[in-house]
């Protein structure tokens, strides 16, 4: 069971630092749909990682940084599909 509190950080973060998407895939297409994507990115490792164990589920990784931006920062990610 969440606890309130955490589950009213995380979907504040969420709605912050996250998105949904849906695209097509092979896999998804035998279906006849689209595959689902929630996913949080940002540079702070330790809230990524809090988001993770509030939520329960989904998965970490970490992605590199491209020249192009400000910080080249590696950024962290968590994510979800269906």
């Amino acid at each position: 069971m969440w606890n309130p509190i955490d589950l009213a950080w995380a979907a504040g973060l969420f709605e912050g630092e996250g998105c949904f998407t849906f695209q097509g895939s092979k896999k998804a297409r035998t279906r006849g749909g689209r595959l689902g994507k929630a996913q949080l990115s940002m540079t702070d490792e330790d809230v990524v990682r809090k988001f993770h164990t509030i939520m329960g589920f989904g998965s970490l990784r970490e992605q590199k940084a491209e020249k192009r931006t400000d910080t080249n920062r590696n950024a962290n990610l968590w994510c979800v599909t269906h």
